[in-house]
């Protein structure tokens, strides 16, 4: 756990607002669930994060806890404390967003890895900017803007139709493209499909539309990303689709599916990380009919056969192209293990 953000407050290299707004609020925008949050009361502060298990982790902590997707409907905060995410269109969407809605500075907090560098000399001719705070691989500083700043503009990142026939939003996972596991993963589909079935992972919704298109009578949209769930919503209008902001690992579905669907991630951080997709074929397991089908695509290196044949009775690599494989598994075991707890689950 990195704790750069409440030395840089210690060391008052940044300063939270206090005497002159005690009771105004403070707007965190997408901290990571390890963040060190000790020295702020949860009373004065609105957490504004996407990803469904860090949500759930600082709601344990007392904290309200808001879609950053959401945010507009939080009205106008004292101060915002800004975290970096990697992609550099949220990035920089998520500053503008924030200073749009602060009145007063903003605490940015990131890893040089992150952007932090980068995004410090790129508002030095639209901010006043404080000294940066360098520790751990990143920086901590403070920015101030002119309420309206001009210097913003382009900056504010919208759903729009980056890839051909679908709306999707800066930052989510293959916001660009259509991903090329998912791609073979709809090639190697029976042509027709029918019953209710789940995508788990469902990010903006091109698996779920393909199986829609294939007969599917109902499809339910389970994804931990905020942002990527919205952009499904959008693009599954008038199919017949629920969705579900959730972390997989907790979700509890209302009956059997008889199939599903799924391109799991795979990443704890920059870390490849096989207990996701571990986490997800368990979960599948436990969620399909007796009759039920789990249809799955995955990098070609990471391992998933041991715990296909746990869960599985039958099983099999279907396809195989491009790094990446395909498996169709059914037969569900009676007892499948117990879930694997790991916190982060971005692609």
């Amino acid at each position: 756990m990195d704790q750069r953000l409440k030395l840089a407050i210690e060391a008052g290299h940044v300063a939270l607002t206090r005497a002159e707004a005690e009771t105004g609020r403070i707007a965190l925008w997408g901290p990571g669930a390890d963040t060190d949050l000790s020295f702020l009361d949860p009373d004065r502060v609105v957490v504004l994060q996407n990803f469904k298990p860090d949500a759930e982790a600082f709601e344990a902590r007392g904290f309200s806890v808001f879609p950053e997707t959401t945010a507009a409907a939080q009205g106008m905060f004292e101060q915002s404390l800004v975290f970096l995410p990697r992609a550099r269109g949220a990035l920089r969407d998520r500053v503008a967003r924030a200073s749009a809605q602060t009145q007063g500075p903003l605490i940015i907090d990131g890893l040089k890895t992150e952007g932090a560098d980068s995004l410090y000399k790129a508002l030095k001719p639209i901010a006043e900017l404080g000294a940066a705070f360098s520790k751990s691989h990143g920086k901590t500083f403070e920015a101030r803007f002119e309420q309206n700043s001009e210097g913003l503009e382009g900056w504010r990142g919208e759903m729009s139709e980056a890839v051909p026939g679908f709306q999707t939003y800066p930052g989510v996972f293959s916001a660009d493209k259509i991903d090329r596991g998912s791609a073979l993963l709809v090639e190697h589909l029976p042509q027709k499909l029918s019953g209710h079935w789940a995508d788990f992972g469902a990010g903006w919704g091109f698996l779920s539309k393909a199986i829609c298109e294939r007969g599917v009578a109902h499809v339910d949209c389970i994804e931990a990303d905020h942002a990527a769930l919205s952009c499904a919503q959008v693009n599954l209008e008038g199919a017949p689709a629920a969705f579900y902001w959730e972390d997989i690992r907790h979700f509890a579905p209302r009956a059997s599916y008889d199939g599903i669907i799924s391109n799991p991630p795979f990443h704890v951080s920059r870390k490849s990380d096989a207990r996701l997709g571990q986490a997800f074929i368990d979960a599948a397991a436990q969620a399909l009919s007796p009759r039920g089908r789990f249809w799955m695509v995955a990098n070609r290196h990471l391992p998933y056969e041991a715990s296909l044949e746990t869960c599985f009775a039958q099983w099999s690599e279907v396809a195989s192209a491009d790094g990446f494989k395909v498996f169709c598994a059914e037969r569900p075991r009676s007892k499948a293990p117990a879930r694997v707890s790991v916190r982060r689950n971005a692609r």
